[in-house]
């Protein structure tokens, strides 16, 4: 909490930074409790609070001409879109993270281990025989776990396209492997 109030003091215009050092001292405890509630977690809770105020003195402009019995409902609706925003990236995350140990597990079903590939081979001999973009390719999504849109801007490839790029690379690959075993 003390970031969030180094924040506050660092707003130049004393009328901006007077109003939320107010809604602070009237609001943080109700924002925090009402993040709870959605969250059920006191440190996350406390994060909500500081992007909810951080939120806030985004749109400071906007609170200086809400009728002062607007204010409230205003930062409520401020909670609220925090806290289901960082419970939407949590959920994101998590769905990767289920995805990847799904791909790990299926990767364990695969012919060949790759890991014995690793071991019994010089992996990085085969990698420099495929061709730049393909090794590129390979290992931004899976040296760098970059997504599509990353990988498609650093190859200058568009990203609907990586996949099928990826595909033909990891195609490419298996082909140098299955030769060399």
């Amino acid at each position: 909490m003390v970031t969030i109030l180094g924040v506050i003091e660092s707003i130049e215009n004393d009328e901006q930074r007077l109003l939320i050092e107010k809604l602070y001292r009237k609001y943080s405890a109700w924002v925090l409790k009402i993040a709870y509630e959605i969250v059920q977690n006191y440190d996350t809770a406390k994060d909500i609070l500081n992007d909810t105020f951080i939120r806030l003195i985004q749109y400071v402009d906007v609170l200086m001409e809400i009728e002062e019995y607007k204010i409230g409902s205003y930062v409520k609706q401020t909670t609220y879109r925090c806290a289901y925003t960082y419970m939407s990236k949590e959920k994101h995350e998590r769905e990767k993270v289920e995805k990847w140990i799904q791909i790990k597990e299926d990767a364990a079903d695969i012919d060949f281990d790759i890991e014995k590939v690793i071991d019994n081979l010089d992996f990085y001999e085969i990698l420099k025989q495929l061709n730049e973009r393909d090794r590129e390719l390979l290992i931004y999504r899976y040296g760098l776990c970059l997504n599509y849109k990353e990988i498609g801007e650093r190859c200058s490839i568009p990203a609907r396209n990586v996949p099928t790029y990826l595909n033909r690379a990891k195609n490419r690959m298996k082909k140098l492997l299955e030769r060399e075993m």
